[in-house]
């Protein structure tokens, strides 16, 4: 298998639920990420109770997203050299999994693939052995652009809520909670364009984690904040 100019795949361990999929260009970034991230109450330590290859101990392997042959290229036709070529993985539940590379290594590429944005050039994508062909709420993305992937038109909360389901008093509270959680409290009722790089990153953030999805792939989610903000989020603890 192999990603453009030599990106490494790397597997830190796993955690009950979801399976956390992490981009970043050097080690530094991957390093700011920790399971404890995904949402109050979700993640652990990846070295709490594992065995010797990382895994929980008592629990099964369950592959969640399995890559079976796939290759990928932007222009096909016009035999552009692929972004990734044979992969072959599997990604089990609660797993976090790292994607590490230089720029234009296809890393992005290998997440927009799970997504459903993309579709392989050749062989095909599997997430719980159905094979993707679309979005997904199940399949929650941060995306490294902040201004395209939020509603120009809604507030802080309105983006936060706009995949919930629960009624409006508990959507309210759920986004209020993630809010919180990134450090935008008071910004509930800004819109996108009031808002700075990093705060609109946070919001991404806040969205992604309240959906509660079953895998997370995150695109070097914390590119676009400042060293106080990553710190802070790398070492407090959750508000719930």
């Amino acid at each position: 298998m192999a990603l453009r100019s030599g990106a490494n795949i790397t597997a830190y361990g796993r955690a009950p639920a979801p399976a956390l999929l992490a981009v970043g260009t050097k080690d530094r970034d991957i390093a700011q990420v920790r399971l404890s991230e995904v949402g109050p109450g979700k993640g652990k330590s990846a070295k709490a109770g594992q065995n010797g290859d990382g895994m929980l101990q008592g629990e099964p392997s369950t592959p969640l997203i399995r890559f079976e042959g796939v290759s990928f290229s932007y222009m096909p036709e016009r035999n552009r050299p692929p972004e990734v070529e044979g992969l072959d993985i599997e990604v089990e539940d609660g797993e976090f999994v790292v994607l590490l590379g230089p720029s234009g290594c296809g890393k992005s590429s290998l997440l927009n693939l799970v997504a459903g944005f993309l579709y392989p050039t050749e062989g095909r994508v599997l997430f719980r052995d159905k094979v993707v062909r679309g979005p997904s709420p199940e399949r929650g993305m941060v995306f490294q652009s902040v201004d395209a992937p939020l509603f120009s038109w809604l507030t802080t909360r309105e983006n936060v809520t706009f995949g919930l389901r629960h009624g409006a008093a508990e959507n309210a509270r759920i986004a209020d909670n993630y809010i919180k959680m990134v450090h935008l409290a008071g910004a509930e009722n800004k819109y996108p364009s009031e808002l700075s790089g990093g705060m609109k990153q946070r919001v991404q953030l806040a969205r992604v984690w309240a959906m509660n999805p079953a895998v997370l792939l995150m695109d070097e989610p914390y590119a676009n904040l400042d060293a106080i903000t990553k710190c802070d989020f790398s070492w407090n603890e959750d508000p719930a």
